[in-house]
């Protein structure tokens, strides 16, 4: 897949959290990392590069971010790395896209929220988004489920500065 596929909106994405799914690990006696399914045998080995990249995919850093990091821990890195990285993780299907083109659809994140989430409606006026697979659950405001609706559509710089957002001063959802 060529980078091409993907529109410059796709620097703004977020580099999912692959934790839920995967665990990263050194594998002995190589510079090699090994990327391993918690729920079956799949495992795929990267190198050490991208095994420093791959430490970026927490869901906390955007593909701009990551490559922005990656550039400050290694000499020579090339400019659309990450990217790069994200494309091969797609083709193995450790990540997908919800559609064959949202990638390269205008404001459009690439991701959406992982299959079997929910909402629910409290009647003290919050929402919880719930998470079977995992029993987990994450409270928030109507305005922050406003938000991470907003998400799944746009780019997370549209949607600061449509909602008014200061990034630095959110640290959770009931910031927002």
């Amino acid at each position: 897949m060529k980078q091409s596929a993907f529109s410059t909106e796709s620097q703004h994405w977020w580099c999912p959290d692959l934790s839920a799914y995967w665990r990263l690990g050194n594998v002995p006696g190589t510079d090699q990392v090994v990327l391993q399914a918690l729920d079956s045998e799949r495992q795929f080995v990267f190198s050490a590069l991208e095994g420093v990249a791959l430490r970026y995919f927490s869901g906390q850093f955007t593909v701009s971010q990551a490559q922005t990091a990656c550039q400050r821990s290694e000499i020579l890195i090339a400019p659309d790395f990450v990217i790069v990285l994200l494309q091969k993780l797609i083709t193995l299907g450790i990540l997908a896209l919800p559609e064959a083109d949202s990638c390269t659809t205008p404001g459009s994140t690439g991701f959406t929220l992982k299959a079997g989430v929910t909402w629910i409606e409290h009647p003290d006026g919050y929402w919880l988004l719930r998470n079977p697979h995992d029993a987990t659950f994450l409270q928030l405001s109507a305005v922050s489920k406003t938000i991470v609706e907003q998400l799944e559509a746009r780019s997370p710089d549209e949607v600061i500065q449509q909602y008014n957002l200061n990034p630095a001063s959110c640290t959770s959802c009931s910031d927002c």
